[in-house]
């Protein structure tokens, strides 16, 4: 039987990019071209913007993989993965990222992670074959 497991890791390399790829936090006038806007549709002034989604120290950056371990297999082998994942450090994900280690925060198939990350997780499971007849 092939068993799946997916890790959660902290990108120490993560480095935060605003809406014209450049790294935060973005200058007035670069904000200016392409402003945030608010659940309302009303544009966020720039200094909201800084205060929050602006500040780098906000983001997190994370990765989700997906090891597979057929019955042939001596080990977990790396099948797939997502990385460069952007989070903001309040959000419900960021508390499933091991940050600050180079450690791995291991689910399974019956018990995902929260939100954008356990959707990330489907989809990548998916990709590596998980639920497909063997």
């Amino acid at each position: 039987m092939t068993k799946y497991r997916i890790g959660v890791q902290w990108d120490a390399d993560f480095v935060a990019t605003g809406c014209d790829g450049r790294q935060l936090p973005e200058s007035s006038e670069v904000y200016a071209e392409a402003p945030m806007l608010r659940g309302d549709g009303s544009e966020m002034p720039y200094a909201d913007y800084c205060a929050y989604y602006g500040d780098p120290e906000r983001h997190i950056g994370a990765a989700v993989v997906v090891d597979r371990m057929r019955p042939e297999d001596r080990d977990w082998v790396r099948v797939t993965g997502l990385y460069d994942i952007d989070l903001m450090d309040d959000s419900p994900e960021a508390s499933e990222v091991p940050v600050g280690g180079h450690t791995t925060r291991w689910y399974y198939p019956d018990r995902l992670p929260v939100g954008y990350l356990g959707e990330v997780a489907r989809e990548l499971l998916q990709e590596a074959g998980y639920g497909a007849t063997e």
